[in-house]
């Protein structure tokens, strides 16, 4: 059969897999050879990534399968006991999984993807989890291959270095065969293995939306203006008077003059609207000389609004800042003197 050494997969597709063949139990296919660090001793070792038990490289975010591996285990064994500790920080285990044992042989309870650590199979460690399984049944030999799976996902970057502990492997005859982390009777090696976990890289913020255009009726403020199709439009950074206020109707009248029955394209900044539920942009107007103006400038620029930045939306603050100095600077329109913003421009 077939068996996957590590998957790794985020929003459900796969990123990564290797599958290699191989039984772990009868005849089968020989398994292909992989680092190994057993050095021809029956030893457990946790594969991390297709191929052997290297460190690697995982994003946050993502789920993953980790294989414990058995090697040089030649007899037949009738018991398997092990816990993996990991950083619980960083991950989150499910309970071992025993695919790659036969069940008509073996079974297996008390899987776990996290021992109680007043367990006395858990390593004591409140910043660790532990991940735990024990078979038992019908003596059958083993082949090199993977003994368990634990599925796990990532929560958080840092770095892991998982541990094999409370290893026991038992014999057909009751004997052990191998015990690591602690040893029991018959000393064993269980080797590690870390994970790097990366933060996911920063993704792009996406497209700012392409307003439809507006074709003008009428203006409702100098700022705000009435779409055909019954949208209202806001410009960013006009502040005008309005209501009833000195220079409102003035305000509308050159609002009227410059865009009624126009059609005007909008440009988006950070908020696309004004919280009253009006478009919020910069207006824009092909002239008759066909350049391209932003009539919120055009309107701060000949003095008949001022330039009012909200601290969010200013793609084009300093620019309105500097038309309205010099609309100040030449007592244009509102600014004029006996006009309602004179007494702000000293202009006489």
């Amino acid at each position: 059969m077939n068996l996957t050494s590590i998957r790794m997969a985020v929003l459900g597709v796969t990123i990564a897999a290797v599958a290699v063949g191989g039984a772990l139990f009868g005849s089968g296919h020989a398994l292909p050879a992989l680092a190994s660090p057993c050095g021809g001793s029956p030893c457990l070792w946790i594969d991390t990534v297709p191929g052997g038990p290297v460190d690697t490289t995982a994003t946050v975010g993502f789920a993953f399968d980790v294989d414990v591996y058995a090697e040089n285990f030649a007899g037949n064994i009738g018991t398997v006991r092990f816990a993996l500790s990991y950083n619980k920080t960083l991950l989150i285990a499910n309970a071992p999984t025993t695919a790659t044992l036969s069940t008509a042989l073996f079974t297996c309870s008390n899987a776990t993807g996290v021992l109680p650590e007043a367990h006395p199979n858990a390593d004591g460690d409140l910043a660790t989890g532990d991940a735990y399984i024990y078979c038992d049944g019908t003596p059958a030999g083993v082949t090199d291959g993977p003994l368990a799976r634990i599925h796990f996902a990532s929560l958080a970057a840092g770095v892991d270095t998982m541990h094999l502990h409370h290893v026991q492997i038992g014999s057909n005859v009751g004997l052990e065969i191998m015990s690591c982390a602690p040893v029991i009777a018959t000393s064993g090696y269980c080797a590690p293995a870390t994970v790097t976990f990366v933060a996911p890289p920063a993704l792009p913020p996406p497209p700012m939306p392409i307003p439809l255009p507006c074709h003008v009726t009428h203006a409702i403020e100098g700022n705000l203006v009435q779409c055909a199709d019954g949208r209202h439009v806001h410009f960013i950074g006009v502040g005008s008077p309005t209501g009833a206020e000195a220079g409102a109707g003035w305000a509308r009248t050159v609002t009227n003059w410059f865009l009624s029955g126009k059609t005007i394209t909008l440009e988006n900044d950070t908020s696309l609207t004004d919280g009253a539920g009006a478009a919020f942009a910069y207006p824009h107007v092909i002239g008759t000389d066909g350049a391209d103006y932003n009539i919120s400038a055009v309107l701060i620029y000949v003095g008949m609004a001022k330039s009012t930045p909200d601290g969010i939306n200013i793609a084009h603050a300093g620019w309105f800042n500097a038309s309205q100095n010099y609309a100040k600077s030449q007592c244009w329109n509102m600014w004029k003197a006996g006009n309602p913003w004179a007494g702000e421009s000293g202009c006489v």
